[in-house]
């Protein structure tokens, strides 16, 4: 007779439901395999909601300032206004095509099968994942957490203030000013969207030349 299993033990735990998270949890559950998700945010990840979809949506909106078309629908004024777009009504757009993505694709609900549990884990044996508490066995673990913001330690920067792609998207008036730190994809995407949208860029990148990778 086979041990009786618990309702904790899984065969795959993913600590973290961003984009990897997601695709594991769609396709686990097609091979027959348990899967579990731990995620102390939104489903969604980076992707959803600091990452490509607000970037290049911002971009989107970027493009038609400046070529004076599809202005309404990506929430910029019409007819054209002239110098800085104001920016809430374009952000507001960006929020809601997020709310529509993580609706659609991303909530717990578009993943049958699979048991989403709110929290952060940690590692309490090697089989073993305690959440808030409640532990989860499982055969395999995925890490999945993916990156955060690295705030370079440049004196006095904390005190002048600072945005990073968690924040960026929440601002309530655009930058007159803006002065971008990293000359990589990222960089170069906020850069070029700002400046098209009315603010005065400076990318700042410490090796010789942008995109460095």
């Amino acid at each position: 007779m086979g041990l009786r299993r618990r309702r904790d033990d899984y065969d795959i735990v993913v600590i973290g439901g961003g984009s990897a998270g997601l695709t594991i949890g769609r396709l686990g559950p097609q091979l027959g395999a348990r899967v579990a998700i731990v995620e102390a945010e939104r489903l969604g990840g980076d992707c959803t909601w600091h990452g490509c979809v607000p970037s290049k949506a911002l971009l989107a909106a970027g493009r038609a300032a400046v070529a004076g078309r599809d202005r309404a629908a990506l929430g910029l004024p019409e007819p054209p206004a002239a110098g800085a777009v104001e920016i809430g009504p374009v952000l507001a757009r960006i929020r809601a095509l997020q709310e529509q993505i993580y609706e659609e694709s991303d909530r717990p609900e578009t993943l049958p099968g699979v048991d989403v549990i709110p929290g952060r884990g940690r590692f309490v044996s090697p089989r073993e994942v305690e959440v808030d508490g409640r532990r989860l066995r499982a055969r395999t673990f995925v890490i999945a957490t993916g990156g955060s913001p690295v705030v370079p330690p440049i004196p006095g920067l904390a005190d002048a203030g600072y945005l990073t792609n968690r924040t960026v998207f929440e601002i309530d008036c655009l930058p007159r000013r803006l002065a971008v730190i990293g000359g990589g994809p990222i960089g170069l995407e906020m850069g070029q969207a700002f400046q098209r949208l009315g603010s005065q860029v400076t990318i700042i990148e410490a090796a010789p030349q942008v995109l460095p990778r």
